[in-house]
């Protein structure tokens, strides 16, 4: 196991009784992420104290209102167990807050935050930024792009038209067309065995009982009579 350490100046011994975290002047309460780097002797709890200002009228803050804050509140809970050795603690917090370890007598803490780190960058002064000018309006050009922009709109309607009533044309076309050589298509026609089945199982009409055969063209009732 390799244990790297970097350069050991940069480390810092814990001598009070608390690790205090102060947040930018520019953003107070934003919430930022924190790197702790540890080395300790002794395994110890840790514990996290801060201040919040609470929201009173909270429902209607949410609804648009004016937030109405309260008396600063103290919170202290629990942070984390951290170990002996070398460990890193990694969290996202947002304002002023205090670290605190429950540790034995005579236990050594060294610690190293990302925010104690420093950037720099070296150079020899020169610089290729120039500033910005802004150019005065030309009101005769504004208007001209705008015109353009109207016909573009233009045309893209007219094009948008255009391919409607193609699409349309196309469509009417292909019904039409669904038949042979351009006639409409034929209708559907049963095979003669299909047929001659359908008929088969048609019903039947039944003549009733005592009805005899119709009197003949030209015949009266009186005629039938005598006869």
């Amino acid at each position: 196991m390799t244990i790297k350490l970097g350069n050991l100046v940069d480390w810092r011994v814990l001598d009070g009784k608390s690790l205090a975290f102060a947040a930018p002047d520019f953003d107070k309460g934003r919430p930022r992420r924190l790197r702790l780097d540890l080395n300790s002797e002794f395994g110890c709890n840790w514990y996290i104290r801060f201040h919040r200002l609470p929201i009173k009228n909270m429902p209607e803050y949410v609804l648009g209102a004016e937030p109405v804050l309260g008396e600063p509140e103290v919170f202290e809970r629990f942070f984390a167990f951290i170990p002996a050795g070398l460990e890193t603690v990694e969290f996202t917090f947002g304002g002023d807050f205090e670290l605190m370890p429950v540790r034995p007598d005579e236990c050594e803490i060294l610690y190293w935050t990302s925010e104690a780190e420093e950037y720099w960058v070296e150079g020899d002064g020169e610089t290729f930024s120039t500033v910005y000018e802004r150019q005065p309006r030309n009101e005769a050009l504004e208007y001209v792009m705008f015109q353009a922009s109207q016909n573009q709109l233009r045309r893209d309607k007219a094009h948008a038209a255009e391919l409607a009533a193609i699409r349309a044309e196309i469509g009417a076309m292909n019904g039409r067309q669904s038949g042979i050589h351009g006639q409409p298509p034929a209708e559907h026609q049963e095979p003669a065995a299909e047929q001659r089945a359908a008929k088969a199982a048609a019903p039947k009409a039944v003549r009733p009982e005592g009805a005899g055969l119709a009197p003949a063209a030209g015949a009266t009732e009186g005629e039938d009579e005598t006869k």
